[in-house]
């Protein structure tokens, strides 16, 4: 199954999701970490972000057949936090079998 990972857009979460990454990648998904352009020395541009993630994902026919298979009532996990410091490869390994 292909997962892509969309940290939130604070620097901080770059290292969250590489971390991540390596930690599921172990598990036999195939993974894709979205690095937002503002990372770097550019602003965030809206435009430019969807048609990077467009190449992330594949095609328009695919995206659309995947945002139809959105549950809106998906399972959130949340949990306490210091800072930025939120790993939990356990909690996202059991939500990503299930």
């Amino acid at each position: 199954m292909q997962t892509i990972i969309l940290p939130g857009y604070s620097l901080h979460n770059k290292g969250w999701a590489e971390e991540i990454a390596k930690a599921l990648s172990v598990s036999g998904f195939e993974l894709t970490v979205h690095n937002w352009k503002h990372w770097g020395s550019c602003s965030f541009s809206e435009s430019y972000e969807v048609n990077k993630l467009i190449e992330e994902i594949g095609d328009g026919s695919e995206i659309k057949s995947m945002f139809n298979k959105i549950n809106l009532e998906i399972k959130v996990v949340e949990k306490d936090r210091p800072g930025h410091s939120y790993p939990y490869p356990k909690d996202f390994l059991k939500f990503l079998k299930n």
